[in-house]
């Protein structure tokens, strides 16, 4: 069950699953807003043609794209 589930149960499940994942009401909300945000967002680009299909070829295995450090075996000697 993923978070915008959650409406859907009744007001005591409901608030059983906030205080299990530890959440406030106001956090809840501004994570489901995110989320729809994105969905509006993808359906926008899609729509519109724009949605990419895959990473551009310079990111493809390439980890200093995504700031994952990488030890040079010449620098620890």
């Amino acid at each position: 069950m993923n978070l915008q589930d959650w409406k859907k149960l009744p007001p005591e499940e409901f608030e059983a699953k906030l205080r299990d994942a530890q959440m406030t009401r106001e956090r809840y909300d501004e994570l489901v807003a995110a989320i729809e945000a994105d969905e509006r967002m993808v359906a926008e680009m899609e729509a519109a043609g724009t949605m990419p299909k895959k990473l551009p070829e310079g990111k493809l295995g390439d980890s200093l794209s995504y700031g994952v450090p990488t030890l040079d075996d010449d620098a620890s000697s």
